[in-house]
């Protein structure tokens, strides 16, 4: 009996977490911690900070989806990227510090499908899955959006010629890049990328060196490259098109026994180091959305 007193009592601490999430006003909200008094652990002064965020819609609702993206600005991205991504079915919007309100209708559905299954653990069925990824100048990050699959079929346009590719043990992975400009913004590149095949050992080039280690070929679609300027606190947010093919399926929708999920990933840049027009030895603080 103790053990499920105390398995209960986790099990509402998990409840009433999930239910202060959807309840405040603001996403972003932080709680003030106490500070530490042991030494704050310094970040190398090209290194920047991500919060990012996989949210699942527990449907495919096209309204829903279509007021996100009339929240989004779009056209952030030249028409010679948009037009590529459009193409293969994948989209990309930028937004300030306040995310849109139907992101947060999206976050609360998210939450409530999690509270039903009793479980936020990743890949369960509207999970909410969070991480903050620092990333150091021009080195490369991952984020996977999906499987691995033990085989993947998709479709590339290519200027509009449509071709099939096939993968084994295929992942698929948003490949990530920062680059932190004088100004306090940060240039961000996002690429779509599918790691695919067996593990094997491949010479790899890290800190002026290079190196042996355990790796997957890798698919780049380096036409798709979305490369965006982001202050402190703005948010990129990608999906799927309408179609849900392509591309943006195999990257952005969940395929379940009631039908496609399309999956948002929602990427913010939550502290950057230095800004060079006032104080260039200075850190900056993490950026925290006020509570309305």
């Amino acid at each position: 009996m103790p053990f499920l007193e105390r398995g209960a009592g986790r099990w509402r601490g998990g409840v009433f977490v999930a239910i202060a999430l959807v309840s405040g006003c603001s996403f972003w909200h932080e709680e003030i911690e106490k500070p530490s008094t042991l030494p704050a652990a310094r970040m190398s002064p090209d290194t920047v900070v991500l919060e990012i965020f996989t949210l699942e819609s527990p449907s495919d609702d096209g309204r829903l989806r279509e007021e996100i993206w009339r929240q989004l600005d779009e056209q952030h991205l030249p028409p010679e990227v948009r037009l590529p991504l459009a193409a293969n079915g994948v989209r990309c919007g930028r937004c300030g510090v306040q995310l849109p309100p139907p992101v947060f209708q999206l976050l609360d559905e998210s939450n409530r499908a999690a509270i039903e299954a009793n479980s936020y653990a990743q890949g369960a069925p509207g999970a909410l899955v969070r991480r903050r990824l620092q990333s150091r100048a021009g080195r490369r990050g991952r984020i996977a959006m999906s499987g691995p699959h033990p085989h993947l079929e998709t479709l590339w346009n290519e200027q509009g010629e449509l071709r099939g590719e096939s993968y084994e043990q295929a992942t698929c992975v948003i490949a990530v890049r920062t680059f932190p400009l004088g100004d306090g913004r940060v240039r961000v590149e996002l690429t779509p990328e599918i790691e695919h095949g067996p593990l094997k050992q491949r010479l790899a080039e890290g800190d002026g060196a290079l190196r042996w280690e355990a790796s997957q070929e890798r698919r780049v679609y380096d036409a798709l490259v979305m490369e965006s300027l982001l202050a402190p606190g703005q948010t990129l947010i990608l999906s799927a098109t309408p179609s849900l093919a392509g591309l943006g399926r195999a990257f952005f929708v969940r395929e379940t026994d009631r039908g496609p999920r399309p999956l948002y990933l929602v990427v913010r840049l939550a502290q950057t180091q230095h800004d060079d027009r006032f104080a260039p030895e200075q850190i900056a603080s993490p950026v925290v959305t006020p509570a309305e």
